[in-house]
């Protein structure tokens, strides 16, 4: 695999993403600034994903990872974006209507990310 693996403690139920958390481990509340809601590239490492990836994998990833969106890269060049909400939306029926592929399992990241 391509994409960047971090190692967690935190236990995830299946399928389902954790809230994000400020840096003292209080959760986010609707009135906190957005700053404390988005991730900081140059404190953090962004998790990058092969474009060729299979779409249920990389949800999969998201979820063992703790995050909602992972930059799509190849050769070291940022391809895009692609977020759980692309995966678990309307994106992939969409493709699968406007292309020849006839399974979900043949989506790939490159399919319906963001550029």
């Amino acid at each position: 695999m391509k994409h960047q693996a971090l190692v967690s403690t935190t236990r995830f139920e299946a399928g389902v993403l954790p809230r994000r958390s400020i840096a003292d481990g209080q959760g986010l509340r609707p009135g906190d600034p957005a700053i404390l809601a988005v991730t900081d590239f140059t404190r953090e490492h962004p998790v990058t994903i092969d474009p060729e990836r299979q779409i249920d994998d990389a949800l999969d990833d998201m979820i063992r990872m703790g995050v909602r969106a992972l930059l799509v890269d190849k050769d070291q060049r940022i391809l895009g974006l692609i977020t759980s909400y692309d995966i678990q939306g309307e994106r992939p029926l969409q493709f699968l209507q406007s292309s020849t592929y006839s399974h979900h399992r043949d989506i790939r990241v490159a399919h319906i990310i963001t550029p």
